[in-house]
């Protein structure tokens, strides 16, 4: 595939299973041996955990919306920064609601191979979502 195509997969992951909770589109975009480099602690590996970390965020939020800001591509792989926004209105990572409003950004590097993510690398703000809804106190002071 070309590398818009590749492209074209992660921005419609993001928006179908990520923005409007599609989880059944996951196995659509994302390989049954999927190798997530960068596992969360407490998720099933690959494919079963994206799903599982989808669904916690999506049912920890209401009004939640997902978007990519900006994507790039070189040959089989798409890297794409992203935002998300909601309310913080159920359990998130074993916090309860807080009715917070809440903003988190991140980035994924995808591998695509013939049309499916084999691979992923992310990278998001989780630390600073945890302040947001009061886990972990604000960071005070210049380093």
């Amino acid at each position: 595939m070309s590398t818009e195509n590749n492209k074209h997969v992660y921005r419609r992951w993001i928006d179908e299973v990520w923005h409007k909770g599609n989880l059944a589109l996951n196995d659509e975009f994302v390989s049954p041996d999927c190798k997530d480099h960068n596992e969360l602690p407490g998720f099933p590996p690959g494919r079963e955990g994206i799903a599982a970390l989808v669904a916690m965020l999506r049912a920890g939020h209401s009004d939640v919306k997902w978007w990519v800001d900006q994507l790039v591509g070189e040959g089989d792989v798409a890297v794409g920064r992203w935002t998300m926004t909601g309310v913080h209105t159920g359990p998130v990572f074993g916090a309860p609601g807080t009715g917070r409003q809440v903003r988190m950004t991140g980035m994924d590097m995808v591998r695509v191979v013939e049309g499916r993510i084999v691979e992923i690398w992310h990278n998001e703000d989780v630390i600073g979502h945890l302040m947001q809804i009061g886990v972990i106190p604000p960071l005070g002071g210049n380093p």
